[in-house]
């Protein structure tokens, strides 16, 4: 695998802080903050990847659209920092929805993938669905099936 350290203001859960990212082979292994580090402090900002649940269009395509339409979605919202979306139809009859959400269900298994890596996360508690790509990770993410009422608390 290829290491790499980035060094840079870490947007982290509660606070921005200079530090390094510990790339291998293009996955983070650690995110180590280190304040007192004048070149990571002067750096560029790494953050997580935004994750926007409504969507009705973008970058000139319609979430009503086609794959291609919702691929240029994708793509466009790439270009912003949006990793993940959902494809959200706007006020529309509904005996439409159905046919909204098989396009997009169809799409997900064609969705561009600018990620780097296959998808290999899941909850212990619940399955994965398996859909690999930038585009289509918000749809994943909302699409887990938990059995049950999902982990005990």
């Amino acid at each position: 695998m290829t290491e790499e350290v980035l060094r840079g203001r870490l947007v982290l859960a509660d606070e921005v802080v200079p530090g390094r990212l510990l790339l291998d082979g293009g996955w983070i292994r650690a995110v180590e903050p280190d304040p007192a580090d004048p070149v990571a402090a002067a750096g560029p900002i790494y953050a997580p990847g935004f994750v926007d649940v409504h969507v009705h269009g973008w970058g000139g395509h319609d979430a009503l659209g086609d794959a291609d339409a919702l691929s240029g979605m994708a793509r466009a919202l790439l270009r912003r920092g949006v990793t993940s979306f959902l494809p959200t139809a706007p006020t529309i009859p509904v005996d439409e929805l159905p046919r909204f959400a098989d396009r997009v269900r169809g799409w997900m298994g064609v969705a561009p993938d600018e990620g780097a890596h296959e998808d290999v996360d899941s909850e212990d508690w619940a399955e994965d669905v398996g859909i690999d790509g930038a585009g289509a990770s918000a749809e994943e993410a909302a699409m887990h099936v938990i059995d049950g009422d999902g982990p005990e608390r």
